[in-house]
Protein backbone atom coordinates (compact mmCIF):
# COMPACT_ATOMS: atom_id res chain seq x y z
CA UNK A 1 0.00 0.00 0.00
CA UNK A 2 1.29 3.53 -0.65
CA UNK A 3 1.81 5.43 2.11
CA UNK A 4 0.05 8.47 2.14
CA UNK A 5 2.18 12.12 3.04
CA UNK A 6 0.46 15.55 3.28
CA UNK A 7 2.39 17.68 0.70
CA UNK A 8 5.28 19.87 1.39
CA UNK A 9 7.93 22.64 -0.41
CA UNK A 10 9.93 19.60 -1.09
CA UNK A 11 8.20 17.44 -2.94
CA UNK A 12 6.99 17.79 -6.67
CA UNK A 13 3.98 17.19 -8.13
CA UNK A 14 4.12 14.72 -11.45
CA UNK A 15 3.75 18.16 -13.74
CA UNK A 16 6.88 19.72 -12.47
CA UNK A 17 8.61 16.40 -12.41
CA UNK A 18 7.86 16.11 -15.96
CA UNK A 19 8.66 19.53 -16.53
CA UNK A 20 11.92 19.83 -14.99
CA UNK A 21 12.79 16.04 -16.70
CA UNK A 22 12.09 17.17 -19.93
CA UNK A 23 10.20 14.17 -20.47
CA UNK A 24 5.76 13.68 -20.47
CA UNK A 25 3.38 12.75 -17.50
CA UNK A 26 3.33 9.20 -19.05
CA UNK A 27 6.89 8.66 -18.97
CA UNK A 28 6.90 8.79 -15.34
CA UNK A 29 4.53 6.69 -14.59
CA UNK A 30 5.81 4.04 -17.60
CA UNK A 31 9.34 4.23 -15.61
CA UNK A 32 7.50 3.57 -12.13
CA UNK A 33 5.46 0.40 -13.89
CA UNK A 34 8.84 -0.55 -14.91
CA UNK A 35 10.52 0.00 -11.40
CA UNK A 36 12.89 2.37 -12.99
CA UNK A 37 11.80 5.19 -10.63
CA UNK A 38 10.27 4.28 -6.88
CA UNK A 39 6.49 4.27 -6.83
CA UNK A 40 5.72 8.04 -5.33
CA UNK A 41 4.15 8.94 -2.24
CA UNK A 42 0.59 10.02 -2.07
CA UNK A 43 -1.11 13.41 -0.87
CA UNK A 44 -4.08 12.82 0.92
CA UNK A 45 -6.09 13.52 -1.86
CA UNK A 46 -4.24 10.72 -3.81
CA UNK A 47 -1.87 12.79 -6.30
CA UNK A 48 1.48 11.77 -7.18
CA UNK A 49 4.40 13.51 -4.83
CA UNK A 50 7.96 12.76 -5.88
CA UNK A 51 11.40 13.80 -4.07
CA UNK A 52 13.55 16.11 -6.15
CA UNK A 53 16.31 13.54 -6.71
CA UNK A 54 13.76 11.61 -8.64
CA UNK A 55 14.58 14.07 -11.79
CA UNK A 56 18.21 12.81 -11.75
CA UNK A 57 17.39 9.13 -12.16
CA UNK A 58 14.88 10.50 -14.97
CA UNK A 59 17.49 12.44 -16.82
CA UNK A 60 20.35 9.33 -16.18
CA UNK A 61 17.18 6.82 -17.66
CA UNK A 62 16.73 9.00 -21.08
CA UNK A 63 20.18 9.47 -21.36
CA UNK A 64 21.07 5.73 -21.14
CA UNK A 65 18.32 5.67 -23.66
CA UNK A 66 19.82 8.44 -26.13
CA UNK A 67 22.79 5.85 -25.95
CA UNK A 68 21.15 3.01 -26.62
CA UNK A 69 20.86 1.31 -23.55
CA UNK A 70 17.68 -0.66 -23.07
CA UNK A 71 15.35 -0.50 -20.13
CA UNK A 72 16.48 -3.47 -18.98
CA UNK A 73 20.34 -2.21 -19.63
CA UNK A 74 19.52 0.40 -17.79
CA UNK A 75 17.88 -1.62 -14.98
CA UNK A 76 21.32 -3.14 -14.49
CA UNK A 77 23.06 0.02 -15.03
CA UNK A 78 21.18 1.84 -12.16
CA UNK A 79 21.84 -0.85 -9.78
CA UNK A 80 25.18 -0.85 -10.04
CA UNK A 81 25.59 3.01 -9.62
CA UNK A 82 24.60 2.44 -6.13
CA UNK A 83 27.46 0.51 -5.36
CA UNK A 84 30.08 2.34 -7.78
CA UNK A 85 33.90 0.64 -6.94
CA UNK A 86 36.69 -0.40 -9.37
CA UNK A 87 34.61 -3.38 -10.39
CA UNK A 88 31.65 -1.39 -11.12
CA UNK A 89 33.67 1.07 -13.79
CA UNK A 90 34.79 -1.81 -15.39
CA UNK A 91 31.85 -3.60 -15.83
CA UNK A 92 29.95 -0.37 -16.89
CA UNK A 93 33.09 -0.02 -19.16
CA UNK A 94 32.44 -3.50 -20.75
CA UNK A 95 28.81 -2.27 -21.58
CA UNK A 96 29.69 1.09 -23.04
CA UNK A 97 32.47 -0.76 -25.46
CA UNK A 98 29.45 -3.40 -26.06
CA UNK A 99 27.20 -0.39 -27.28
CA UNK A 100 30.34 1.00 -29.21
CA UNK A 101 30.15 -1.91 -31.30
CA UNK A 102 26.53 -1.83 -31.62
CA UNK A 103 26.47 1.43 -32.78
CA UNK A 104 29.09 0.99 -35.17
CA UNK A 105 27.20 -2.11 -36.91
CA UNK A 106 23.75 0.26 -36.90
CA UNK A 107 26.02 3.22 -38.66
CA UNK A 108 27.36 0.20 -41.40
CA UNK A 109 23.90 -0.60 -41.74
CA UNK A 110 22.39 2.63 -41.87
CA UNK A 111 25.24 3.20 -44.73
CA UNK A 112 24.42 0.53 -46.75
CA UNK A 113 20.91 1.76 -46.85
CA UNK A 114 21.71 5.12 -47.65
CA UNK A 115 24.05 3.60 -50.53
CA UNK A 116 20.94 1.28 -51.76
CA UNK A 117 18.33 4.61 -51.51
CA UNK A 118 20.85 6.78 -53.62
CA UNK A 119 21.11 3.81 -56.48
CA UNK A 120 16.83 3.59 -56.50
CA UNK A 121 17.06 7.32 -56.52
CA UNK A 122 18.66 7.49 -59.65
CA UNK A 123 17.18 4.67 -60.76
CA UNK A 124 13.57 6.42 -60.79
CA UNK A 125 15.46 9.52 -62.46
CA UNK A 126 16.45 7.83 -65.20
CA UNK A 127 13.16 5.55 -65.70
CA UNK A 128 10.93 6.09 -68.63
CA UNK A 129 8.24 3.92 -67.76
CA UNK A 130 5.21 5.13 -67.20
CA UNK A 131 3.35 3.86 -64.02
CA UNK A 132 6.40 2.15 -62.79
CA UNK A 133 8.35 3.19 -59.78
CA UNK A 134 11.51 0.93 -58.94
CA UNK A 135 11.55 1.90 -55.37
CA UNK A 136 8.11 0.58 -54.91
CA UNK A 137 9.08 -2.60 -56.63
CA UNK A 138 12.73 -2.93 -54.81
CA UNK A 139 9.91 -2.56 -51.66
CA UNK A 140 7.67 -5.41 -53.05
CA UNK A 141 10.64 -7.53 -54.22
CA UNK A 142 13.83 -7.13 -52.17
CA UNK A 143 14.49 -7.72 -48.72
CA UNK A 144 16.45 -4.79 -47.61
Amino acid sequence: MKKKINKDATMLTIGQVAKRAGVKNGTIRFYERQGLINNPSRTDSGYRIYPPGVITRIKFIKNAQAFGFTLTEIRRLLRLSTNVNMDTCKVIQQYGKQKIIAMQEKMKELDRMCNKMKNLLQICEDCDIPNCCPILESFENEIV
